[in-house]
C-alpha cells in the first residue's frame, strides 16, 4: 500500500501522484530504487523528500559503479588484486531475494559492497582487470538484471546517455594532453565549464574520473 503523510494514497482524497508525474521529476530508475527500498508487503510512504533522499543514495551507488568502469578502461591485465570476497556478497544477495523478495536487504548488500569498493579505490592502486571485472559483473547482474537499477538498464541509457562515457573519455583525454603541456589555465577552464554542466572531474594519481552531480 502507498501512503502520503500516513494516509492512503487515493484519487478521492486528491493526494495521488501518477507515474507520469513522478517521471517528469525524477529518473525512472530513481523511482524504481525508491520503491525497492521498501518490501512489497510493507507500506510505502510517498513524498518528494523521501524520493529525493532515495535519489541521493542512488547517486552514490551509481557513482561507485562508474568509478569501477573508469578504472577498468585503463586497468592493466596484471595488476594488484582487489581483496574483496564477491562470492560472499552474491550469497547474501541471493539469500535476501529468496527471503520473499527482500529488496531492502538486497539493496543493503549493494551498498555494503559499494562501501568496500570505495575504500579500496581510494588507495589509488593499479588494480588488475580481473578484479575490477568481477565487481562490474556483480553490479551488472544484481543491480542491473535482477533489480533493474543499474545504469546500463536505466531509461537514461535508452535515451542515448550511453554516449556520455565515450564523450567524457574524449574530453578527459584532451585535457590530459593540455595538462601535460602545463596549460593550467585552459585545463581549469575545461574543468569549470564541465562543473557548470554539473559534471565534476576528480584528478587522482591513477588518472581522472568524472561524476554527475545534482
Amino acid at each position: 500500500m502507498v501512503t502520503v503523510g500516513g494516509r492512503k494514497m487515493g484519487k478521492s482524497l486528491g493526494n495521488f501522484t501518477t507515474l507520469k508525474d513522478a517521471f517528469s521529476k525524477w529518473d525512472p530508475a530513481v523511482v524504481r530504487f525508491f520503491i525497492l527500498q521498501s518490501h512489497y508487503r510493507s507500506t510505502l510512504d510517498f513524498s518528494d523528500e523521501a524520493v529525493e533522499g532515495a535519489a541521493a543514495g542512488y547517486g552514490k551507488l551509481i557513482h561507485t559503479i562508474r568509478n569501477v568502469r573508469d578504472q577498468l578502461r585503463t586497468a592493466p591485465p596484471e595488476g594488484a588484486p582487489l581483496a574483496i570476497n564477491i562470492a560472499k556478497y552474491e550469497t547474501v544477495f541471493r539469500t535476501a531475494m529468496d527471503d520473499d523478495f527482500n529488496t531492502p536487504q538486497a539493496i543493503a548488500v549493494l551498498f555494503d559492497l559499494s562501501r568496500e569498493v570505495n575504500q579500496a579505490l581510494a588507495a589509488e592502486a593499479a588494480y588488475g582487470r580481473q578484479s575490477l571485472e568481477a565487481i562490474d559483473a556483480f553490479f551488472d547482474t544484481y543491480a542491473g538484471k535482477v533489480l533493474g537499477i543499474e545504469p546500463r538498464k536505466s531509461s537514461l541509457a535508452e535515451q542515448g546517455d550511453d554516449l556520455a562515457p565515450a564523450l567524457m573519455d574524449l574530453v578527459i583525454g584532451v585535457r590530459s594532453e593540455i595538462r601535460g603541456q602545463r596549460l593550467w589555465g585552459l585545463s581549469d577552464k575545461i574543468r569549470d565549464g564541465l562543473l557548470k554542466l554539473k559534471i565534476v572531474l576528480e584528478d587522482k594519481k591513477t588518472g581522472t574520473s568524472w561524476k554527475k552531480v545534482s
